[in-house]
Parts: C-alpha cells; sequence; structure tokens
C-alpha cells in the first residue's frame, strides 16, 4: 500500500483506515506501506534468491502482475480537472510487469447510473453561495453522469478494470478478495522453479 496515501490529509482520513483494516484482515506480515512508483496498491511477491548464502533470509521481489488505483469520486473529479488522470492513465499503461490494472473508484453514490437525482442542481447559478470565483472551482465536484463516462473510457478504451466500491469497508473487503485470488494463482511459473 502507499503509505502516501495514508493520513494525507483531511480527504483522506479513512486512507489511514484502509492500511490497519487490510493488516487485521491479511496479517501484519502481507501488508506494508511503502512509497510505490505507481498505483496506490501493488501485490509484490517476496521469493527466496537461490544466489544467497545458505544462513542469509535475503530474498527479492518479484511482481505479481496487478496494480490499483483507487480514488473517491472527488479525487477523481479533481485529478480530470488538473491533468493527473491522463498522466496516471499513461504511466500505468506503460508499466512493465503488469497483468491487470484495476481502477477501483469508491463512493456512495451511483458510479454507472443513467441519472444522478441527488445532485440535480447542484452546478446551476446561484447555487455557490457566497464563495469566491476561484472557491467554485476548486471545490467543483464533477457530475456524476461525467465520472461515470470516464470510467466507462477508462474500461473499454484503456483496458482497465473498473471497480465501483461504495466504501472504505467495501473497499477492504473487495482488496482481500483480490489478494486470496493472487494468492491462490502464486508467482510467476519462472519465479516457482527458482524457489
Amino acid at each position: 500500500l502507499d503509505h502516501r496515501e495514508v493520513g494525507a490529509g483531511r480527504e483522506h482520513a479513512a486512507r489511514g483506515a484502509l492500511l490497519a483494516d487490510l493488516a487485521s484482515k491479511l496479517g501484519a506480515d502481507a501488508v506494508e506501506g511503502r512509497a510505490l512508483p505507481l498505483g496506490d496498491v501493488l501485490w509484490v511477491w517476496q521469493v527466496e534468491s537461490p544466489d544467497c548464502w545458505s544462513e542469509s533470509a535475503a530474498s527479492k521481489e518479484v511482481l505479481a502482475g496487478w496494480i490499483t488505483e483507487r480514488k473517491t469520486f472527488a479525487d477523481l473529479s479533481a485529478s480530470i480537472v488538473d491533468g493527473r488522470y491522463d498522466e496516471q492513465k499513461l504511466r500505468l499503461l506503460e508499466a512493465p510487469g503488469l497483468d491487470g490494472v484495476v481502477y477501483m473508484i469508491e463512493g456512495s453514490g451511483e458510479l454507472f447510473g443513467i441519472s444522478d437525482i441527488a445532485g440535480e442542481g447542484r452546478d446551476k447559478p446561484g447555487n455557490a453561495g457566497h464563495r469566491g470565483f476561484g472557491q467554485r472551482l476548486l471545490n467543483r465536484m464533477l457530475p456524476l453522469s461525467t465520472l461515470s463516462t470516464t470510467a466507462v473510457h477508462t474500461q473499454i478504451i484503456s483496458g482497465f478494470h473498473v471497480w465501483h466500491t461504495t466504501s472504505t469497508a467495501h473497499t477492504v473487503s473487495v482488496l482481500v478478495a483480490l489478494h486470496g485470488a493472487l494468492l491462490g494463482q502464486g508467482p510467476p511459473a519462472a519465479e516457482r522453479a527458482v524457489a
């Protein structure tokens, strides 16, 4: 789990809970917070290296082939507006050693819904309150229909798996299930022969 995603500000307060919840469900040895060059969750195999001294516990890390980029509705909206969305997608598309990319979008609204009943009228003039022009631009979340279109584009055009989770607890259960599936597959065949 990318440690920079853990507790990095008020809007990411639930991410500290994500690390703790994953560690409690998978075991402390199965989850590690560290700086990841890409994505928010990356699975690696710890494979014993045959080139190490026998008394050494040295191992090498091998990508399990799956990476998850996690976004809340607000995070996704902000990344579209500031351009990070396209930059992150390009980096994920070009990354070597990945069999699958999961773009996990977390929020309680209907991501793939036809209409946004709860948000109707949100973007109409006069609904911005007494905030200044810059505040309206900085704090504006894109409509759910735009986020849904983005999610579909990410899945169909970019070829990523797009999963919608409704809460941090739901995200944890999905990550635990994916972890279990990867454990069932085991390390890549070439690495199994080494171990």
